[in-house]
């Protein structure tokens, strides 16, 4: 089997390179198998590489045809085992269209690949040298460096929408601009989310950024004309070191992008995890009574997990006969008991903790914990992934407030799902509660459901307390950790029962 490669990088396709002409070069010699790839050649991963490799090393190719040997690969190292193979017995023949010279069967002809391989490898290098340098200059005289999808850069260093054709969809053959797609991403984030703009972008176009990345790409000031220089390499932090407001035309309407950055960035703040460490909502807050320790969770195979006491020197553990523990439900249920009857006061806290914006109190929460965590690096290494967290919260916590001040939707959420949940009450008991319209309408039926001291009644508190009644599903786990870090301080477990919660209130 004759097989033809050609490959193009992608900075080549930029600069005007067609792939398109090396096919048909090849195409003209009778091969009988073209393969391609758009990658560097320095990357081994190209999957029509991969796939000449196995048809070489398996036998089954009797020529292999290419423009140029960098077309092949650019690397002295891969070049060298080519030679390895092509000189081997019943090795293909190699046959470069504008090198013909170079012959595997022949010393001179090897030692000519070897020097091709080495050449195309410097040239690699030199174009990478060539591009930071650019990258240096384009900062020094404080130009953009790359542009975001639906912006392209201009001749002068800026940054302005790209309306050049991007796709036309076959449904109603609509030609889209990347500014005009980009656009309609953009609206879709802002209303929905990126989870269904990442969605919609593939049912529509069947292309477009990875999911992941919109996010990011929705939260770049350069969509509303700032110019942004040093974003962070974190794939989980969208935080830029330099943003210079106002420099280029605007995709995004400003104030638009201000409060959809402000959304997320309070979002993240509030709802990430700061101990990375902890994997359970009562993972710490649990002490032996006996011997001050703290209760270990250990995972049964039937039943409700159980809490238990580590220490083989407590005063209440006898080998082989008793042990200070108790299951993770009882434990929850105490707790809820406890909350149960600051109900009201909670509602109190949540309400004003929602509607006020400033994040300094909670800045210096944090960063008195992160000076604590520090102190004891030394001694517990794997504090240091807590005081990352720590690191990320407080950095979305700053970004957040300085894209700006507005009314958050966290408030308008909570009241809706308390009056869904009140309704549900409504529909399970068959009592009459009015649906709450204000703090004091919330506190009259919540009161009235504490009377009843059901199942429903603590099922509500432990909603308040944890974000959602699902509290030990995944998806609500960690809002499970933040909430009773905030409300619950240490519950006293004593002979298999829970003897003191003591609550943060």
């Amino acid at each position: 089997m004759r097989v033809g490669y050609c490959r193009l990088s992608t900075a080549e396709q930029a600069r005007g390179g067609t792939l398109q002409s090396q096919i048909e070069r090849v195409q003209g010699t009778g091969v009988d198998l073209v393969l391609s790839d758009l990658q560097s050649g320095r990357s081994t991963a190209r999957p029509g590489y991969r796939r000449l490799l196995e048809l070489v090393e398996g036998g089954r190719a009797t020529a292999v045809i290419a423009t140029r040997w960098d077309r092949i690969c650019r690397s002295a190292t891969e070049t060298c085992r080519w030679v390895d193979l092509l000189a081997a017995d019943g090795a293909p023949q190699l046959e470069l269209l504008d090198d013909p010279l170079a012959e595997a069967g022949t010393v001179v002809g090897r030692f000519t690949l070897r020097l091709f391989g080495s050449l195309a490898e410097m040239e690699a290098e030199r174009i990478r040298e060539r591009g930071m340098a650019g990258k240096l200059q384009r900062k020094q005289r404080g130009a953009a460096d790359k542009a975001p999808f639906g912006l392209r850069l201009t001749s002068s260093g800026g940054l302005e929408p790209d309306d050049s054709l991007w796709a036309t969809t076959l449904s109603d053959q609509h030609e889209w601009t990347r500014s005009e797609a980009a656009l309609a991403l953009w609206e879709r984030l802002e209303a929905e989310g990126a989870h269904f703009a990442w969605r919609w972008m593939q049912n529509r176009f069947g292309k477009g950024l990875d999911r992941s990345g919109i996010l990011r790409w929705g939260l770049n000031p350069a969509l509303r004309g700032a110019r942004v220089r040093g974003r962070s390499k974190a794939a989980s932090q969208d935080l830029w070191g330099e943003v210079t407001e106002g420099v280029d035309p605007a995709l995004i309407d400003p104030d638009r992008h201000r409060a959809l950055e402000q959304h997320y960035r309070l979002k993240r703040a509030k709802g990430h995890r700061t101990d990375v460490r902890r994997q359970h909502p009562l993972t710490g807050l649990l002490i032996c009574g006996h011997c001050n320790r703290r209760l270990t969770r250990r995972k049964v195979t039937r039943g409700t997990p159980r809490y238990q006491c580590p220490n083989p020197s407590c005063g209440w553990y006898v080998q082989g006969k008793r042990i200070n523990s108790i299951s993770e439900q009882a434990a929850m249920d105490a707790v809820v008991d406890a909350l149960l009857p600051q109900a009201d006061r909670i509602v109190a806290i949540i309400e004003g903790y929602l509607q006020n914006t400033t994040t300094s109190n909670e800045l210096e929460a944090l960063q008195s914990r992160r000076v604590a965590y520090q102190a004891r690096l030394d001694v517990e290494p794997e504090l240091e992934s807590a005081i990352k967290a720590l690191d990320l919260r407080i950095s979305n916590l700053l970004a957040a407030a300085s894209a700006g001040t507005g009314e958050s939707d966290e408030l308008r959420v909570f009241r809706e799902d308390l009056t869904a949940f009140v309704q549900l009450w409504m529909r399970v008991t068959g009592e009459v509660i009015g649906v709450p319209t204000g703090p004091e309408d919330i506190a009259r039926d919540i009161q009235q459901i504490h009377n009843a001291q059901t199942f429903m009644g603590k099922a509500l508190v432990a909603y308040l307390q944890l974000g959602g009644m699902r509290w030990l599903t995944p998806e609500h786990r960690d809002t499970g950790c933040l909430w009773l870090d905030r409300w619950v301080r240490r519950v006293t477990v004593t002979a298999k029962n829970v003897e003191q919660v003591d609550l943060a209130l």
